[in-house]
């Protein structure tokens, strides 16, 4: 049996794709943009994350194992100006396939778009758009109905046919633990999954939006600071193995200052402080640490205590190799100066500057020797005294 409700698949990534993309009008994408602009407006004060596009990209039909499984679709895109991270929306109203049913075709990336005479794999859709995928992909599904337990499970584990009932503690705590600030609806959140099962639904989808809208947004904050957090960790182990290969490279010094001024952007992302309202805080505070923002910042932490030990590294590999080019010119004036009052000596004795020069390169060569046998030397005897002790 059905259940009457409207979902929206949520993909975080970078976005390239500027100068290809071809926006079109469409009545509920355009609808579902609105709203969310003008919710976020009306109770987020943060100026960075509005700082913002979006546009309609697509009207699809998202396919979930054949003929039987069709669910039309209008795809939205929204992207941050300044760091061009993005999240795809694909937003299907009005369910004509169980939810949990298309869920699990997503979560096994086995869900296909039609889009005119295509028929593509997700990801291959995503990659014409120009989005590289940085972070986890999450759902939300709003119910508009009643619905029974095992289907909420089933939703939340965006699993279609479960081996058996669920039974496990873990998803019977997120159905006892309702995150909803106010009685005109139930809130649940798995790790993947938020699901709102509405008291009263409305009937008109362009109404629903409007009570949905500033769930959508702080679903994208947390999403954005998960696309910033992958690439930054993505970027970091590439800069890893160049930092090995190439210690001493400027432009490896100026790749980890970059990566340090990134780094400060993912702050700015999940800053639920910013909201107007408590409620509406809480509430954002509470899925986002179901969809596992813990993990997103500690992700965080270890991205940014590596690009500060690299930057230390870097630091004293500069430091070592100044001294050592110091030492080195130090080495050859004092090479050279004694080459030339040697010379002038012996010249004056011998009569002859050339040979003077000759015997005087002769002893400096012997003096040099004989210093780095005796530093040696000094060195072997030190081990074996510590070695003693």
């Amino acid at each position: 049996m059905n259940i009457k409700s409207d979902l929206l698949l949520m993909i975080p990534g970078y976005f390239d794709g500027l100068e290809t993309l071809a926006p079109i009008k469409h009545e509920i994408g355009g609808a579902l943009n609105a709203q969310i602009r003008d919710q976020a407006a009306e109770e987020f004060s943060g100026k960075f994350i509005k700082d913002n596009s979006r546009v309609t990209v697509a009207e699809v039909v998202l396919e979930c194992g054949g003929n039987d499984g069709l669910q039309e679709a209008v795809v939205n895109l929204m992207w941050h100006n300044k760091t061009s991270l993005c999240v795809v929306e694909i937003y299907a109203y009005d369910l004509k396939i169980p939810p949990q049913t298309l869920l699990s075709y997503y979560s096994a990336r086995k869900l296909f778009i039609r889009s005119g005479n295509e028929r593509i794999s997700l990801s291959d859709y995503l990659l014409s758009l120009g989005v590289t995928v940085y972070g986890s992909k999450r759902s939300m599904v709003f119910v508009n109905q009643e619905i029974k337990e095992n289907e909420l499970l089933n939703i939340l584990t965006n699993e279609e046919k479960p081996m058996g009932k669920i039974t496990g503690t873990h998803f019977k705590n997120i159905i006892n633990n309702n995150l909803a600030q106010y009685d005109t609806a139930r809130v649940y959140a798995s790790e993947t999954t938020f699901v709102e099962i509405v008291k009263n639904p409305l009937a008109s989808v362009k109404d629903r939006l409007h009570y949905q809208a500033i769930e959508i947004f702080f679903i994208e904050m947390l999403l954005l600071q998960d696309a910033a957090v992958s690439k930054m960790n993505s970027v970091v182990k590439e800069k890893v193995e160049y930092e090995r290969e190439n210690p001493y490279s400027k432009q490896s010094r100026e790749v980890i200052y970059r990566l340090m001024s990134e780094m400060a952007h993912a702050y700015n992302y999940a800053d639920y402080t910013q909201f107007y309202f408590p409620t509406v805080r809480v509430s954002a505070e509470r899925v986002a640490e179901a969809f596992g923002i813990n993990f997103i910042a500690n992700k965080f932490e270890q991205n940014k205590q590596l690009l500060e030990q690299m930057l230390e590294s870097n630091k004293k590999k500069l430091i070592e190799k100044e001294n050592s080019l110091k030492n080195g010119l130090l080495f050859i004036i004092t090479f050279l100066t004694g080459i030339s009052i040697i010379a002038v000596i012996m010249g004056d004795i011998l009569n002859d500057i050339l040979l003077g020069y000759s015997i005087a390169f002769g002893v400096m060569t012997v003096g040099i020797i004989l210093y780095f046998f005796i530093k040696i030397l000094v060195k072997k005897s030190l081990r074996k005294r510590t070695s003693i002790r």
